[in-house]
């Protein structure tokens, strides 16, 4: 028993296990359905498992064979069939992780050597049993709905949906997107749909085993011996990017003034890529001008893009296929990159990104995680770490109901508890929270906004950036130490061109000094900002500001006429009503948390 033998590209696969109902033609069906949010996968490809009937059915929709070249996204033999989304690539760089044959000769040695964002699933229909395997952080997600030893699997949430019909909300996952702006702690949208933990190879048969390879526990800083020299994780991130770009293309690389995308960018120099680089924004952006000056340094191709803004018919049909192709769990707040990838169909590409830089920034999103990492006083105070966790939950000024907001931190006061009972100490947990719980769950919803059109290659989402940079103290992490070793090493010609925010001095003794004076000068903006009246003449609205309002009398609409709507559990239905039925400058400052209620209700009610 094995899936046929056309060997057409993944893109959504399903799997179920003595799930009620379901037979190899109805999964086909849920598969088909599901895939048909994602227009451009290939209606020929749809396959099912074949063979004698047993406890499994699994099927797959893909993009056509040409899009997808060289991916060879399956492989069968001896009864097993190993299948994969996304892009593995083999840390030490002596076979294609894209190619579902090599993954199958060598299954037991993947543990320890696949990098990249990519789930990688064996089918062993005899014993009823799937493994799946994850990339570092789960970036590449896939989802399980699991009742005693009967279960449905797969990579898409529509899929599941279609399986075992709707669900309830979940309370957690649904207030953490609305005041974190993720689902938190591994839920999604709907009651009893999970994440599977990422860095874990999981057994799935009438019972459910995990074998940790990378987790919270294993990289607490007190666990890891010294930082390696520098050199040596520029070594191993380059063969690791050089394995994963050979033979794709076209391979592209979103670039800022910021850091985490000039080293990306030093990564793919280093590994020889030809890869073409592009910017969202305006020509005098700070953004585009410096990634047009790293590109013309560099010899690389760059372009500007900026995503239409959908006119009012057609926003209603935009706003459905974001939200069945991310699962609910990209919020609208985040619509810009995903409206990036809506391009003319072409050959499945490879997009490289920068996420997980934050993990060698001691979290340096704001002011408040390094300062509590490196004060003296503070950064031993579970207390003040607590606090400033707390902070990062917002009810948008009363939007989100005091239920939810209740629900979100009780869910970060038990992550606090589980980091100290693995061993991080005060001054380390808060830079955990940015691995292990905002780019874990945050950046991997992008993973899905980009799928229809481009695999992602993120090398901060690795065990060597992350075990190195957990290596660390926090003043180096502060420093940036890594980022900054890392451009020295692999493209040096690229540091003298300004930053649009400067290192900070490379001076670890003194990072307390230093994040005490932007404390200080943070406070001190914050307090002239609120005495002084608004600049006239105010800026344009962001892309993403102008594609809420593009719909708004469509949306605003929608939403208030459900009046027993479950969203009216967590946003307070009075709030809403005046925000969206009140002046635009007014929804401008919650416009976040407007996005993310409004992504609630459609993954709910919209499109259906």
């Amino acid at each position: 028993m094995c899936l046929e033998s056309r060997r057409p590209p993944v893109q959504i696969f399903a799997v179920t296990r003595d799930w009620p109902g379901v037979t190899a033609e109805t999964l086909l069906a849920s598969v088909a359905r599901a895939g048909s949010r994602f227009p451009r996968l290939d209606d020929g490809t749809l396959t099912g498992l074949a063979g004698p009937p047993g406890p499994l059915c699994a099927a797959a929709l893909a993009h056509g064979a040409e899009a997808a070249a060289p991916r060879r996204y399956r492989a069968a033999r001896d009864g097993a069939t190993v299948l994969f989304d996304g892009l593995p690539a083999d840390r030490l760089g002596r076979f294609p992780g894209h190619d579902a044959a090599e993954l199958l000769e060598r299954w037991d040695e993947l543990p320890g050597r696949l990098e990249g964002v990519f789930c990688a699933v064996r089918i062993d229909p005899a014993a009823g049993e799937v493994d799946c395997l994850l990339d570092a952080l789960g970036m590449a997600q896939v989802y399980i709905l699991q009742r005693g030893g009967r279960w449905v699997l797969s990579n898409c949430l529509e899929a599941i949906r279609d399986v075992a019909g709707p669900a309830a909300p979940d309370p957690l996952g649904v207030s953490s997107l609305l005041t974190l702006g993720w689902a938190a702690g591994d839920r999604t949208l709907s009651q009893g749909v999970e994440v599977l933990p990422g860095g874990h190879l999981h057994r799935l048969g009438d019972r459910r085993a995990s074998t940790p390879l990378l987790t919270p526990a294993t990289v607490a800083p007190r666990s890891l011996g010294p930082a390696r020299p520098v050199t040596d994780l520029a070594a191993r991130l380059t063969r690791t990017t050089a394995a994963a770009v050979d033979g794709i293309a076209p391979l592209t690389l979103g670039l800022t003034a910021g850091r985490d995308s000039r080293v990306v960018l030093a990564l793919a120099l280093a590994a020889g890529a030809d890869v073409e680089c592009f910017t969202s924004g305006s020509p005098g952006d700070v953004d585009v001008r410096t990634a047009a000056q790293l590109a013309d340094r560099a010899g690389l191709r760059h372009r500007i893009t900026a995503p239409p803004v959908p006119s009012a018919s057609g926003w209603a049909a935009e706003a459905t296929r974001f939200v069945a192709q991310t699962g609910g769990l990209a919020s609208f707040w985040d619509v810009t990159d995903w409206a990036e990838h809506q391009s003319p169909p072409g050959r499945l590409g490879l997009q490289l990104w920068g996420p997980g830089g934050e993990i060698g920034r001691a979290g340096n999103v704001g002011v408040g995680i390094p300062l509590m990492a490196n004060l003296p006083g503070p950064r031993w105070s579970w207390r003040a770490q607590r606090w400033v966790l707390a902070y990062k939950s917002s009810d948008w000024g009363g939007l989100v109901t005091p239920a939810a907001a209740a629900e979100s931190r009780r869910y970060l006061e038990a992550y606090l508890a589980r980091r100290r009972e693995e061993g991080w100490r005060p001054r380390e947990v808060l830079e955990s929270y940015y691995a292990f719980e905002r780019v874990k769950h945050w950046a991997a919803a992008g993973v899905r906004r980009a799928a229809e059109d481009t695999d992602i290659y993120a090398p901060f989402v690795s065990r060597d950036f992350i075990e190195h940079c957990y290596r660390l103290a926090p003043g180096r992490r502060y420093m940036e130490a890594a980022h900054h070793g890392l451009l020295a090493v692999l493209a040096p010609q690229l540091a003298d061109i300004p930053f649009e925010h400067p290192f900070k001095p490379q001076r670890p003794r003194l990072a307390s000094v230093h994040v005490l004076g932007q404390a200080l000068g943070w406070a001190a903006r914050r307090a002239r900002a609120s005495s002084t009246s608004p600049a006239a003449g105010a800026a344009p609205p962001s892309f993403r500001q102008a594609w809420y309002e593009a719909g708004l009398a469509t949306h605003r609409d929608a939403v208030l006429s459900v009046a027993g709507s479950p969203l009216w559990e967590f946003v307070d239905r009075r709030a809403y009503e005046r925000l969206v039925c009140g002046p635009p400058a007014a929804r401008a400052r919650v416009a976040e948390g407007l996005s993310r209620a409004l992504t609630v209700f459609w993954h709910l009610h919209g499109g259906r």
